[in-house]
């Protein structure tokens, strides 16, 4: 079911590799979180999984240097929300 597995793709700058760490159908939640990367000082993209059913997530995606650190931010900012 692809848990688990790193999904990468090329970035066109750079050549750096680059690493999903959410994936989602909530474009709220990709945005939001996405800004909070970039406040972060982090160089995320998002990866919007095009079909004609909308039933693919898209991918926030970040580059491979910045993996843990993001993985941080976006667990810090979600546990903020839930409390």
């Amino acid at each position: 079911d692809g848990r688990g597995r790193r999904r990468a793709v090329p970035s066109s700058e750079r050549g750096a590799l680059m690493i999903a760490i959410v994936e989602t159908s909530d474009p709220v939640r990709l945005s939001f979180l996405k800004a909070m990367l970039e406040a972060a000082d982090l160089h995320p993209f998002i990866f919007e999984a095009n079909s004609a059913y909308h039933f693919l997530p898209s991918r926030l995606m970040v580059p491979e240097s910045e993996v843990e650190l993001a993985r941080r931010v976006v667990a810090d900012v979600e546990g903020e929300a839930q409390t």
